[in-house]
């Protein structure tokens, strides 16, 4: 007879099939992306998010904001956000504004008590043509399903110079390691209130 006890690990694998809030969702969008202009641009940005619930100091969810040419996206992967404002296509949502990224970062429509949620961000500076890559990358990508947020951006990070050696594992706790050992990137974190 099999033994149908759960182990740790199978435990926090099946904890991750639930997918915690952050990469809940299962519908994706397949509308056309936008056509975006393109602008004189000195810096590109990438921003590198984590999302923990505190309680548990359980990080559940990943994503990357990057900024280029084109503009800034956030590449939500098996994620959901959607503010209704538009212009998430698939796992990337694009025209970020800055108070579109504020909404995102805060993520208060999860409707849980003040002090629950803690983001860590990692930014890091890139010349034009990398950003440009990495958006193009990210549009490119079909959506990913629930719970794979941090394998797709493990995946992703690993096409820019400097990042190949980023662990690609389903737990975001792994990619919040690596990014922490970095010396080459700006750390903050915010406790949600």
């Amino acid at each position: 007879m099999a033994d149908h006890r759960l182990t740790r690990r199978g435990a926090l694998a099946l904890l991750g099939a639930l997918a915690l809030p952050g990469c809940a969702g299962l519908a994706h969008r397949d509308a056309p992306r936008p056509d975006l202009p393109r602008r004189a641009l000195s810096e590109g940005r990438l921003s590198v998010v984590v999302f923990e619930h505190v309680p548990n100091a359980f990080p559940f969810h990943t994503a990357l904001i990057v900024e280029g040419p084109q503009g800034r996206i956030l590449y939500d992967p098996g994620g959901f956000w959607d503010d209704g404002l538009g212009g998430r296509v698939n796992d990337v949502t694009f025209n970020l504004t800055p108070a579109r990224e504020a909404a995102y970062l805060n993520r208060d429509y999860f409707g849980h008590r003040p002090g629950t949620w803690r983001v860590y961000r990692f930014d890091r500076a890139l010349p034009p043509a990398q950003a440009e890559a990495l958006i193009e990358a990210a549009a490119a990508r079909a959506p990913v399903p629930s719970g794979a947020c941090a394998i797709a951006t493990a995946g992703l990070l690993r096409s820019l110079p400097g990042f190949e050696r980023t662990p690609v594992n389903i737990f975001p706790s792994v990619l919040l390691r690596d990014l922490r050992a970095r010396g080459d990137m700006a750390q903050s974190e915010l406790l949600q209130s």
